[in-house]
């Protein structure tokens, strides 16, 4: 196969199965975090496939590169490819075009139907949603000022270990 080609298979089987993943449940067995934003990092990102290499990782899918070394950069304050939104908002996860993509799978809403729409599709691709407790850690990073050292307040009872 020609690298092209590879590439295109590549990507299509990270949307049959969910980025990063051949589909099943992600579980998170050890947590090294020590802020926040870290264990979003490993609970949502790392966790849910979204650093894969024909995702977020390499490929940098919408320009958007979550490996750990980038991820924060790429995040805060930076305009997104849709919609009038930033990828993230500090305090707002309602205009932070990051929480409504993961939001709309995991709660079953359209972004068509936003307010202010988003185009392209929920996240995770596939047949993968966020667990309440996913979803709720990241609203709390987001509401907490999406700091990138610290706990934020409210966050931990969402962690899936305890934040050394």
């Amino acid at each position: 196969m020609k690298p092209v080609q590879y590439a295109v298979a590549a990507i299509m089987l990270a949307t049959l199965f969910g980025c990063g993943t051949d589909g099943a449940s992600a579980t998170l067995e050890t947590c090294d975090a020590q802020s926040t934003f870290a264990q979003v990092q490993q609970q949502v990102f790392e966790a849910q496939g979204c650093t894969a290499s024909a995702c977020h990782g390499q490929a940098a899918s919408a320009g958007l590169d979550l490996r750990p070394e980038n991820a924060y950069a790429n995040l805060i304050n930076v305009e997104a490819t849709s919609g009038d939104y930033l990828r993230v908002f500090p305090g707002e996860q309602d205009l932070s075009v990051l929480y409504q993509k993961v939001a709309a799978k995991t709660e079953g809403f359209q972004l068509s139907a936003l307010p202010n729409p988003i185009s392209g599709g929920a996240m995770p691709t596939g047949n993968r949603v966020l667990s309440e407790g996913d979803l709720g850690l990241l609203r709390a990073w987001i509401r907490g000022g999406a700091p990138e050292t610290g706990i934020v307040a409210g966050s931990q009872q969402y962690a899936s270990c305890e934040l050394q």
